[in-house]
């Protein structure tokens, strides 16, 4: 990897933090070149503007395969039980959204959607829509195999997903703590089990 890819990078993810910590309009470029020890020209370089620089975030985050990530082979193989599955997808969901770089992406996203902005970038609603549409495959492939009752996987995807990813926010926003949010995860698992099962 060459020297100015090597710089991109750095500035993305430096952005990410900034950004993450003290909004897209609270972050300046000046922010950005202090925190890479570089001047502000060398940040114009490589990006045009701190947009372009907050479009190639969103462009990064936004066009990744999560899938492997959280359909790990660990659960694929215990799909047959559905319980089990349920509750280690929701870790799993859980782990990867609590996840340093994902927590960060999420707060922007957050802070981007409270300016009124999510119609112009992907936004929050984009976002937990990809896991939704994850959690549909998975649906689709449990009712086709029996192991669940035949729903509508689009109420069933709303109903599972909303709940975990509200919990991964409180989490994330500190409101509430990991010890309460395993125990609510737990609960959700449980009655979502006693809503499908067959």
């Amino acid at each position: 990897m060459n020297q100015s890819k090597n710089t991109k990078e750095h500035i993305l993810d430096v952005s990410l933090k900034l950004f993450s910590e003290k909004t897209y309009y609270g972050a300046s470029i000046r922010d950005i070149a202090k925190a890479i020890d570089k001047r502000e020209s060398s940040i114009y370089n490589h990006f045009k503007s701190k947009e372009e620089i907050f479009e190639q975030l969103i462009l990064k985050f936004s066009s990744r395969n999560f899938g492997p990530l959280i359909l790990t082979d660990q659960l694929i193989n215990i799909i047959s039980k559905p319980e089990k599955f349920f509750i280690l997808l929701s870790e799993n969901l859980i782990h990867f959204w609590n996840s340093e770089e994902e927590r960060m992406f999420i707060k922007i996203l957050l802070a981007k959607n409270s300016n009124g902005e999510s119609k112009k970038y992907y936004s929050i609603e984009n976002y937990l829509n990809d896991f939704k549409a994850l959690s549909e495959f998975i649906f689709r492939e449990m009712i086709s195999h029996k192991f669940i009752k035949k729903m509508d996987v689009v109420v069933l995807s709303q109903e599972f997903i909303s709940p975990l990813f509200l919990a991964a926010i409180e989490l994330i926003l500190g409101l509430k703590s990991e010890t309460i949010q395993k125990s609510l995860i737990k609960n959700h698992v449980e009655f979502f089990w006693n809503s499908v099962k067959k």
